[in-house]
């Protein structure tokens, strides 16, 4: 299998659903002070 469509894969499950719930949490946080 020579398809690297995934760089840092070292097979953490749930690890893509970790990072993306940390970025929306950051966006979140975002909004607020800007609306702020």
């Amino acid at each position: 299998g020579d398809g690297g469509d995934g760089g840092s894969e070292d097979g953490t499950p749930g690890f893509g659903a970790l990072v993306a719930l940390v970025a929306l949490i950051a966006a979140a946080l975002l909004a607020t002070r800007r609306t702020e």
